[in-house]
């Protein structure tokens, strides 16, 4: 990696990207007996956003499976820390993987079931969200189409999900990845949303609705979440949707409000969540508790399995 490219002013998640990328190519390049890069490695070369945002190094290997250390790195005056290589186990035969800028990748399938069997349920739902997006083409203007498309590609998971268990039966947690991969959402636009999704899930639980179309003065607009039965919009403030420059960011915030009010006229309230904000999911959970106790106080909180599971991993 040629860090001369990068000045003071680079973004630290550009300089980021462009490292994870780094560490990838030069375990490949290093690393005798690799077959494919796998779990985070796999979703960053999918051009994807895991949501361990400075991952190890992961990838399938014929033998030596022993994990080692990816040294620190100083660029300008930015410092990351060391990351390891951690070597794993194969789910597919050699000639099934793909390769992405001449890189050895594992499926997106099977990176799903990597990812919900063995991390976080935040950072696989991430991936997952993300890769249902990708795998369903998911469109809110062909929203039924797009559903049906989600429900086929997660039972096809799911099959995945049973023949690598049978294969493969010490591997992870299996019946954890099956509430994982139901409940992730094919609807989810970007990393944010992923993450928002499922603190918002253990709320609402099937209360929930993505993608909710809402129609007014002649035009269609997509919330990125709703709660129609207390008619409540919560919207992901992404840094994406605000542009890349001060006009651009005036126009959307201009545009923005003017959305947003228009909405609320119609008997809407409104939430928005920044990206700090998914930085404290237990801040985040308790925040729409109490919005709900204190503007709806008959809404039924629901239990479900992922809040459940949320609450094991202290996510909530």
């Amino acid at each position: 990696m040629n860090i001369e490219s990068f000045s003071a002013e680079t973004p630290r998640w550009q300089i980021r990207y462009a490292l994870n990328l780094a560490r990838i190519v030069g375990v490949y390049r290093t690393r005798k007996n690799l077959q494919y890069f796998t779990h985070e490695s796999a979703v960053l070369l999918h051009g994807l956003s895991p949501w361990n945002v400075e991952p190890s190094v992961y990838a399938a290997t014929n033998s030596n499976r022993h994990k080692t250390t990816l040294p620190k790195v100083t660029i300008n005056t930015e410092v990351f820390e060391p990351r390891e290589f951690r070597p794993t186990f194969s789910l597919q035969r050699s000639d099934e993987y793909l390769t992405i800028d001449n890189l050895p990748v594992e499926s997106l399938e099977n990176t799903a079931i990597r990812m919900v069997i063995s991390r976080p349920a935040v950072d696989a739902l991430v991936a997952v969200s993300q890769i249902l997006h990708r795998l369903t083409r998911f469109s809110h203007f062909q929203w039924q189409y797009s559903r049906s498309l989600e429900k086929q590609v997660k039972q096809s998971l799911l099959v995945r999900l049973d023949k690598i268990q049978k294969e493969h039966p010490k591997l992870g947690n299996y019946d954890r990845g099956r509430v994982l991969i139901n409940v992730a959402d094919a609807a989810c636009e970007s990393a944010g949303e992923a993450a928002l999704q499922p603190i918002l899930y253990a709320v609402f639980s099937d209360a929930l609705v993505s993608q909710y179309k809402i129609h007014m003065n002649g035009h269609d607009y997509f919330a990125d979440f709703a709660v129609p039965e207390v008619h409540l919009i919560i919207e992901f403030d992404g840094v994406g949707k605000m542009g890349t420059n001060e006009q651009e960011f005036n126009d959307a915030l201009h545009a923005q409000l003017n959305r947003q009010n228009a909405i609320e006229s119609l008997g809407y309230s409104f939430i928005r969540v920044k990206w700090n904000d998914l930085l404290n999911p237990t801040d985040l959970y308790n925040r729409f508790v109490r919005y709900l106790m204190k503007k709806y106080s008959d809404f039924h909180l629901r239990s479900s399995t992922l809040k459940s599971l949320l609450e094991s991993e202290a996510v909530i």
